[in-house]
C-alpha cells in the first residue's frame, strides 16, 4: 500500500525556495518508510526534516498532513503519555539544617537531604526548605514544638545566611525545616538543631 505523494512548499515569506515531494509507504516486512525527494529541474533545496508527531507527518518548510491507522496512532499516543512526566510527589524525607556559627550575629546554614547528607542535590520534585527559627535565652528549655518556631525564611539554595540583632547576641538559635515541592505540598519537619548567636 502506498500513500498518495504530497507536496511540500516553501514557508511563509519565502519566495524562491525549491518545492520538495514527501512520500509514505508500507509493507508488512519493513513497516512505515519515508522519501524525501526534489522536485524536477531543481538543482538544490533547503534541508528540512520529516518527523511523526501523533496522528500527523510535519515538515519545517512546509506542511503535509495525513492521518495515520488506527493501530498506528494508538501506539504513538501511548508512547507520548509514557513520556510525559507525573506531578512531583509530596516530600517524604526531612531536611538536616548545618549551621556554620563564625561571624558576629550572624549564621550560615547549610541544608542537605538526611538520606543523601554528603550530597547538595536536593530530593527529586523539591523547590526548596522552610526553615523557622526560635531564640531562647541560655537557660530556657529548647522549644520541640514547630508552632513554638517562627518562619524565617524559604530558601530554594542550599545555603544561606540568618542575620540577627544585636540585642539577640549570646541567645540560642533553635532551626527547624521541612521541604516544599513545585506543588506546594511540604513534607516532615527536620530534628531540632541549634546554634548560639555570637555576640
Amino acid at each position: 500500500m502506498t500513500w498518495p505523494s504530497g507536496r511540500m512548499t516553501c514557508a511563509t515569506g519565502q519566495t524562491k525556495w525549491p518545492i520538495a515531494r514527501v512520500t509514505r509507504t508500507y509493507s508488512p516486512s519493513t513497516r512505515w518508510t519515508g522519501h524525501l525527494s526534489r522536485a524536477d529541474g531543481q538543482s538544490e533545496w533547503p534541508i528540512g526534516q520529516v518527523g511523526w508527531t501523533v496522528g500527523r507527518l510535519d515538515c519545517p518548510v512546509g506542511r503535509l498532513t495525513r492521518t495515520l491507522p488506527p493501530r498506528v496512532h494508538s501506539h504513538a499516543a501511548c508512547a507520548l503519555s509514557k513520556s510525559q512526566p507525573g506531578p512531583a510527589p509530596a516530600p517524604t524525607t526531612r531536611p538536616l539544617a548545618l549551621v556554620q556559627s563564625g561571624q558576629r550575629l550572624t549564621h550560615q546554614l547549610r541544608l542537605v537531604d538526611e538520606s543523601t547528607p554528603t550530597r547538595r542535590a536536593r530530593p527529586a520534585g523539591v523547590l526548596g526548605a522552610e526553615v523557622w527559627v526560635k531564640l531562647v535565652d541560655a537557660d530556657q528549655p529548647t522549644p520541640t514544638n514547630p508552632a513554638a518556631l517562627t518562619f524565617l525564611t524559604m530558601t530554594t539554595k542550599p545555603t544561606f545566611r540568618a542575620d540577627f540583632k544585636p540585642g539577640e547576641g549570646g541567645k540560642t538559635a533553635v532551626y527547624m525545616a521541612r521541604w516544599i515541592n513545585t506543588r506546594g505540598e511540604k513534607g516532615p519537619w527536620s530534628e531540632i538543631t541549634t546554634a548560639t548567636v555570637a555576640a
